[in-house]
């Protein structure tokens, strides 16, 4: 994951994956990435005079950005005919 991390130059999401501490599976995602704290973080949001919508942008729909990101960085890779990395990383099972 961490390879795959320093590799992207396009937003990064975790779908079909756990936390590693509970299921220690290649796929999951390690502690390192702590999001515990994003409750605080749209609290502190709202006390500083962030609308409702703001912070539901920051919440969700920053998911929905984050992906059309990613796919528009698909088509610029696409249309520069600049193929994925396919390098075997050591341990992979």
């Amino acid at each position: 994951m961490a390879d795959v991390l320093a590799e992207t130059k396009a937003p990064v999401i975790f779908f079909h994956s756990s936390a590693y501490a509970l299921s220690k599976h290649h796929r999951n995602v390690p502690d390192c990435l702590d999001i515990s704290a994003y409750p605080q973080l749209a609290k502190v949001l709202l006390k500083r005079e962030a609308t409702d919508e703001q912070v539901q942008e920051f919440a969700g729909e920053n998911i929905s950005r984050a992906w059309s990101e990613v796919e528009d960085y698909s088509k610029i890779l696409k249309s520069a005919m600049e193929k994925p990395n396919q390098a075997t990383w050591l341990g992979r099972k």
